[in-house]
């Protein structure tokens, strides 16, 4: 009508995968149909606005690593958004195992993917039991702004780590309540005698010891095989010697040798030594007094040495 205003609407349909910023537009025009020399154009256009989307991944979820050592952890940022987006990080958790970030911030194209690692350190100190917890890091798009507080546009994900096992053994003489050394005694013909030898476990966690003799002759033997040692403690195991009747005096040199329970740490002692007298040839005791509890050094059974050859002394005289 004359004077009056026609209403219409006009759909434009973005396509899909169109990056941010991208710029389309369309003209029209308006003929009149009485008379088609009067015409007017009207020029529109649509601008693509960024579309904020990305996933979070990480390599592993659960490392180990030694005592004093540190491992990583690999995040990757895909961004499936259809801009270029800026990605800033944050972690939380285990403060002793000092996780920290390579990098607290990244720009990753759309379409693109980027990386970010995670180090975190285990304590020195730490037993073969000991893991960190959660650790969680936090990835926010740029969208987020300073307030992230219940943004739309944050990913995260957990990791932790665990304390290796360590195996580190000392086998060594043992030493008695004077600190005197105990690497040798001696016993006469046809009677026995024992000796003590240490081990200490210096590693991280309980270990179940393997002893072994060396150089060791066939009436010598261990009674306590194998043992758990606790860490940081020491354990004291005994070695029993039946001498021979007869022919057999002399020096016998042999060691002891602790393997931990991962089979590849070892560790032998010093050189012990067994004398052998000759049956009748004693006169007194062939080693330290000691009592007839667990003392250390060698048992009690050469007290009882000494007494038979007294006895034969007598009777021979």
């Amino acid at each position: 009508a004359n004077d009056a205003t026609h209403t219409f609407t006009l759909g434009l349909v973005v396509p899909a995968n169109l990056a941010a910023g991208t710029t389309h537009g369309f003209s029209m025009t308006a003929t009149s149909t009485v008379d088609n020399s009067i015409s007017q154009t009207q020029t529109f256009s649509a601008t693509v606005k960024q579309c904020y989307q990305f996933d979070l991944t990480v390599d592993s979820m659960m490392n180990s690593a030694n005592p004093g050592s540190s491992t990583d952890f690999t995040f990757t940022v895909s961004n499936t958004g259809n801009g270029d987006d800026t990605f800033t990080y944050m972690t939380m958790g285990a403060a002793a195992w000092n996780p920290s970030l390579a990098s607290t911030e990244t720009e990753i194209a759309s379409g693109a993917t980027g990386q970010n690692v995670l180090s975190v350190t285990v304590p020195a100190d730490a037993s073969s039991d000991a893991v960190s917890g959660m650790i969680m890091v936090h990835a926010y798009s740029e969208a987020c702004g300073d307030d992230r507080t219940d943004c739309d546009y944050e990913a995260s994900k957990k990791v932790s780590v665990s304390a290796n096992q360590v195996f580190a053994l000392t086998a060594g003489y043992f030493s008695n309540e004077t600190d005197v050394v105990k690497s040798s005694a001696s016993v006469e013909e046809g009677m026995s005698v024992q000796m003590k030898v240490t081990v200490t476990n210096n590693g991280n966690g309980i270990d179940q010891v393997t002893l072994s003799l060396a150089n060791a002759p066939s009436w010598v033997s261990i009674s306590d095989v194998p043992i758990l040692v606790g860490p940081g403690l020491t354990e004291t195991i005994s070695i029993t010697a039946m001498a021979p009747v007869s022919d057999a005096d002399g020096d016998y040199t042999f060691q002891v040798t602790a393997t931990s329970s991962d089979n590849t740490v070892t560790s032998t002692t010093g050189d012990l030594t067994i004398t052998i007298t000759e049956k009748g040839s004693a006169t007194g005791p062939t080693t330290d007094d000691v009592e007839e509890d667990d003392s250390p050094g060698f048992g009690a059974i050469s007290a009882i040495a000494a007494l038979g050859a007294v006895l034969l002394l007598r009777r021979r005289s």
